[in-house]
């Protein structure tokens, strides 16, 4: 379509809907040169009255090309369609964020006047929720005991560890959910010298895990780089 856009204001005054690129008078009569310019445009269409905000080079819109624009506190990306969606220079920035080697936005940066940084603080926050995670998996995974003379591994999430405590109290013979050395799961009848064996071991494996837990909470707390913190591997067998 043909476009008359007032030179002074940039805005569109008539649009002439002819496929084929024209010039003066024949898009409109009241055409004048000192005050308008015709513009063709293939790809844009904004209506009268509006601004004309695509570059214009030899009287054609510049067609859009997409562009990706980046929140400053998330780092997360939002992507510019057309000449209309501007970005927020307050809040958004056309630089990328910090990639790992995979091309993946690390998490936990945020851009300032001299380009984005890595979170220290909320990084090491992320680090010890997954060390809290992977205790808790540990913990709730179970263990070994030799109560029943041979031995045999007890779950030891939360509902296990009530039942136990419970089982306890009563100082009497009931059965015990666990798995032999074939891995067959059933409940076998412990005496109560028996379960307080298997409560005293759960409660070793847990303390075990949530001492290893803290050591690596320590050392996430003098840790001064995000470089140190990603030589952590915190999905090892050591915690």
């Amino acid at each position: 379509m043909n476009y008359i856009i007032e030179k002074e204001s940039n805005k569109v005054v008539w649009i002439n809907s002819d496929p084929q690129k024209l010039k003066g008078k024949t898009v409109w009569q009241e055409f004048d040169e000192t005050l308008h310019e015709v513009v063709y445009a293939l790809h844009y269409n904004p209506q009268v009255q509006e601004t004309f905000l695509a570059p214009v080079v030899d009287g054609m819109a510049v067609d859009f090309q997409p562009k990706s624009v980046y929140d400053k506190k998330t780092a997360r990306e939002r992507i510019l369609q057309n000449w209309n969606d501007k970005m927020d220079s307050e809040l958004e920035t056309e630089e990328k964020p910090i990639l790992d080697e995979e091309g993946n936005v690390l998490p936990h940066q945020f851009h300032t006047n001299a380009g984005w940084r890595l979170d220290l603080d909320q990084k090491k926050k992320d680090c010890i929720g997954r060390i809290n995670q992977i205790c808790s998996e540990k913990i709730s995974g179970g263990f070994s005991s030799s109560a029943l003379g041979s031995a045999h591994h007890y779950p030891f999430d939360r509902d296990d560890q009530l039942n136990l405590n419970s089982s306890v109290l009563t100082e009497e013979s009931l059965p015990i959910r666990c798995k032999d050395g074939a891995n067959q799961e059933s409940f076998k009848i412990h005496t109560p010298a028996q379960i307080r064996k298997v409560l005293n071991d759960g409660c070793l494996h847990r303390a075990r895990l949530l001492e290893r837990a803290n050591r690596w909470k320590a050392k996430i707390a003098e840790i001064g780089s995000i470089e140190g913190l990603q030589e952590m591997d915190f999905d090892s067998d050591r915690i």
